[in-house]
């Protein structure tokens, strides 16, 4: 029997090679399409995540910048309300403490005590006794005055402190004296007009309001008056003119 040789030209055989070739190059480039397509779905999918978490950064950035700000708003707040307290507790103590001198006062003027350091009709004050001429005693003028005190022991009073001025005019408003009914203390300013000076050489003032005035130039000695307002309590007036008078001397 005779074989029969099949022969395939050489240039069928190159075409059927690149139509394989062919075949096997667009199912690579689909499959890289199809990769590359997923890859691109898959990345646009994590952007819109990504813009989703930032959205909700920025808003919880948004918030805690406005739970912020109202924290400084009542943080500013409390400090002032702090501070209205503080001052209302200085205030509160200062009225205590002034609330506690006028009760010691008043009590010294009312029970008379001076623990017998100072003589009958004088009152105490700290370390030193004040004597407030009566009604029995005429007025008199300022050098006259200050005679009487030192025949009693002492000088006219040097009204040198506010303690010292607040004591005397609770004596004052609880004598129930006239408005004008005035007192000579130991101040003067006739070695130098305008110039006043207490006989120790101490200088404290607490006039009345307008003075002193030197009215028509001839008011060089100082009185305290009765008055609701302790510390505008002073006038000037001349120095013959009668008033009662106040003493100091130590026990």
């Amino acid at each position: 029997m005779r074989c029969i040789e099949t022969r395939v030209e050489p240039r069928a055989a190159r075409a059927s090679i690149r139509l394989l070739s062919s075949s096997r190059t667009d199912s690579e480039v689909s499959g890289r399409h199809d990769r590359l397509a997923l890859n691109s779905s898959q990345a646009n999918g994590e952007l819109e995540s990504l813009k989703a978490d930032y959205k909700r950064l920025a808003a919880t950035k948004s918030t805690l910048h406005e739970e912020f700000g109202k924290v400084l708003s009542e943080k500013k707040a409390l400090q002032v309300r702090l501070e209205r307290a503080m001052s209302q507790i200085v205030a509160l103590r200062q009225e205590k403490e002034r609330s506690e001198n006028q009760l010691k006062i008043s009590s010294e003027i009312l029970n008379g005590d001076s623990c017998g350091r100072c003589p009958q009709g004088w009152r105490l004050l700290n370390a030193t006794c004040y004597y407030f001429s009566d009604e029995g005693l005429h007025k008199r003028g300022w050098e006259q005055s200050r005679q009487d005190c030192v025949n009693k022991g002492g000088d006219l009073a040097v009204v040198d402190t506010q303690e010292k001025q607040e004591f005397v005019s609770e004596v004052l408003q609880a004598s129930r004296l006239g408005y004008w009914d005035g007192f000579w203390i130991g101040l003067k300013d006739d070695h130098t007009e305008g110039v006043w000076k207490w006989r120790d050489g101490a200088s404290l003032e607490y006039w009345r309001e307008g003075e002193p005035n030197d009215f028509y130039s001839a008011e060089d000695c100082a009185a305290t008056y009765p008055t609701s307002k302790p510390l505008e309590a002073w006038n000037d007036a001349p120095c013959n003119h009668p008033l009662k008078w106040i003493c100091e001397m130590s026990p």
